[in-house]
């Protein structure tokens, strides 16, 4: 499973809007739209580990 498709995920588990997760984050839900829908390793980075835990 993919970087991108685990943080779907996991904000989906939390009843999260990207706009809610965004701005948590600290940036805009545009950001969180592009990483949601590539590979974040080829995009700008984005890093949500205070917010969601995740193991590879």
């Amino acid at each position: 499973m993919l970087f991108n498709e685990k943080l779907i995920q996991r904000r989906k588990e939390r009843g999260l809007t990207q706009e809610d997760l965004a701005d948590h984050l600290s940036v805009s839900r545009q950001t969180v739209s592009k990483v949601m829908l590539v590979d974040p390793s080829t995009s700008a980075p984005l890093c949500p580990a205070q917010t969601f835990p995740l193991r590879t």
